[in-house]
């Protein structure tokens, strides 16, 4: 009888032990400054803002204004920052009329991550999202993305930086 309770343990060990692993893995992945690259808005979000969104995300992007963005520190500290509810971005003709946003809201914290649940325990709240790496690509789910006082859902798009 001990032989299966020994077998049993050490079996509960080793998976708890890979969990881990794997874990500290998702983290190492996630580890770096990583800017928004573009956004693809859900079904369900508003058409017109998400489309303002959309525009005012890429064009930002192409002139090196950062509206969100994250570092991740393998100590599992985050500092995320984010300028998108105080973008101001119109439609003129068919294309986007966007500046840098004129501030920030910063938070820093701790985050967890296991390749599919980002976890970032800031200051005054605690975010979950579906997020997923691919290359040097993180993809997040989000659903409350403000532009220009709307709300807005879908896949934001995030870039590594590699210095080079």
């Amino acid at each position: 009888m001990k032989f299966p309770k020994i077998l049993l343990l050490l079996g509960l060990v080793l998976f708890v032990s890979c969990e881990k692993d794997e874990n500290e893995e998702a983290i190492q992945a996630l580890v770096g400054h990583w800017h928004i690259w573009d956004y693809e808005p859900s079904a369900d979000s508003p058409e017109e803002a998400s489309l303002l969104a959309k525009e005012a995300i890429l064009e930002l992007v192409r002139v090196g204004c950062d509206p969100i963005e994250f570092t991740f520190k393998a100590d599992r500290k985050v500092s995320y920052r984010t300028g998108m509810r105080f973008l101001n971005p119109s439609m003129v003709e068919g294309k986007v009329s966007v500046n840098c946003a004129p501030t920030y809201d910063d938070q820093e914290g701790t985050f967890d991550y296991d390749f599919e649940t980002l976890t970032l325990n800031l200051e005054s709240e605690t975010i979950k999202l579906n997020a997923a790496i691919e290359g040097r690509y993180l993809t997040t789910i989000v659903d409350d993305m403000i532009i220009n006082g709307v709300t807005v859902s879908g896949k934001l798009y995030f870039i590594v930086e590699t210095g080079e």
